[in-house]
């Protein structure tokens, strides 16, 4: 979960432009490794908690790219939490 979000620009496309990436990544590494469905909802859980309680890029001093990534960060975990159902899978 982490690998995949730091894969992507922090400042780039919104949240919801990653969902089909995040859907081939998922289904990339189902094909090499066994996951199930219960993991992937457990991770996703894990990552999102651990997005929420960063504060990493919200903290003075901050310069355009740490703003930049804070906001990016806070939309991606409200994207996340919203579709937690549809995502998660």
């Amino acid at each position: 979960m982490r690998a995949f979000f730091q894969s992507v620009p922090a400042a780039g496309e919104p949240p919801m432009a990653l969902e089909a990436q995040w859907r081939a990544y998922i289904g990339g590494y189902a094909r090499e490794c066994s996951i199930q469905p219960h993991e992937v909802a457990v991770d996703y859980d894990t990552y999102l908690l651990q997005l929420t309680a960063s504060t990493y890029g919200l903290r003075k001093p901050l310069d355009d790219g740490l703003r930049a990534f804070g906001r990016w960060r806070t939309q991606l975990a409200h994207h996340l939490a919203e579709h937690r159902r549809s995502c998660g899978k």
